[in-house]
Formats: C-alpha cells, sequence, structure tokens
C-alpha cells in the first residue's frame, strides 16, 4: 500500500507517476497483463485508488501495490486560524480565486489589477474565456485579462487613467 499526498488543488485525474524499477522489471496498471506504464510519461488517473502491477525481469515474481493519491486539504500558506481562511476557500470553491501551484496561495503577495479584474468579473458570474476588444490603450486584444477588463468597463465598474491607461502589471494593495 502507498498513500501519496499531493498539494491542494492537484488536479488527480493526469498524473505522471515518477518511479524507479530495476532495469527489465516491468510496472503495470490494473493487472499483471494491463497498461505498461513508464516512468515520466504515462499518465494516470488517481482519483481513486490504483493498483499497480511490479513483475521482477525474470517475470517469475509480480508483487501487487495499491496506490491511494489524496490532495492536501488546503493551501499550505493557508491555514484554520488565519483571519482570511474562509474567505479563500469560499473564493476558490467558488472558482473566483486559485492558487498559485504547488499547494500555494500566497495571501501576502502581491496582485495585478489585472487578476483582481479577473477574479472581481468571476465573483460577478463572468468567464474570462472568450475573446474582447479592450477598451485601453495598453491591454491589447490578446491579452489574458481581457475580457474581464472589458466586462468592467462595460459595467463602468473599473476605468481608465486620464491616458486611457488601465495600467494592468500595477500592483493594488489588499484594501
Amino acid at each position: 500500500t502507498i498513500n501519496v499526498t499531493v498539494p491542494y488543488g492537484t488536479d488527480l485525474k493526469g498524473l505522471i507517476p515518477t518511479f524507479t524499477a530495476s532495469s527489465g522489471a516491468t510496472v503495470r496498471l490494473n493487472s499483471a497483463t494491463g497498461t505498461p506504464l513508464t516512468s515520466g510519461k504515462t499518465a494516470v488517473n488517481f482519483s481513486h485508488p490504483v493498483k499497480l502491477y511490479v513483475t521482477s525481469e525474470d517475470t517469475k515474481l509480480t508483487i501487487e501495490y495499491t496506490v491511494t493519491v489524496t490532495a492536501a486539504a488546503q493551501f499550505s500558506d493557508v491555514n484554520p486560524g488565519d483571519w482570511f481562511y474562509d474567505n479563500v476557500m469560499r473564493a476558490v470553491e467558488l472558482g473566483i480565486a486559485s492558487g498559485k501551484g504547488n499547494g500555494i496561495f500566497d495571501p501576502y503577495g502581491k496582485i495585478t489589477r489585472r487578476d483582481f479584474a479577473i477574479m472581481l468579473a468571476q465573483a460577478m458570474g463572468q468567464s474570462n474565456d472568450g475573446e474582447a476588444v479592450s477598451p485601453f490603450i495598453d491591454v491589447s486584444n490578446d491579452d489574458y485579462g481581457v475580457v474581464s477588463i472589458a466586462f468592467l468597463y462595460e459595467k463602468e465598474i473599473t476605468v481608465g487613467d486620464s491616458d486611457g491607461k488601465f495600467n494592468p502589471d500595477a500592483n493594488i494593495t489588499r484594501q
């Protein structure tokens, strides 16, 4: 039995396991004659326990392993006692915010005006997918936040500066 915990928010459906087996041994998925796995290359759905079968070089011995992968229950830098814990977890649950990868949320990190616009638009039910024409001279039509920025501009929630700029890379304060 092998138990593995991965960072919060990890998609368990397409993990690529890395393992070491002796030269000539085979590792197979679901049965001793199942799909062969190549370390670091074969994707496996670990959303449920997975059986792996390792057969020795001489094919005389096969050992069955049950691998259970669990995503951590929270970000490593957002703890239940933190004043923002419930808000962060609710925002993630609603798809408004996500972590930065590897189980990190970075609650004290900086956020750009662009990323805040995306979060605000998503909180209002607007997806950031698709295309839009930028209302600002410093936001291109292929900018990853243009859909949300254009949506907020259309709703008169955000406006540019006197030069017609949005300043998408400028940081905002936590306020």
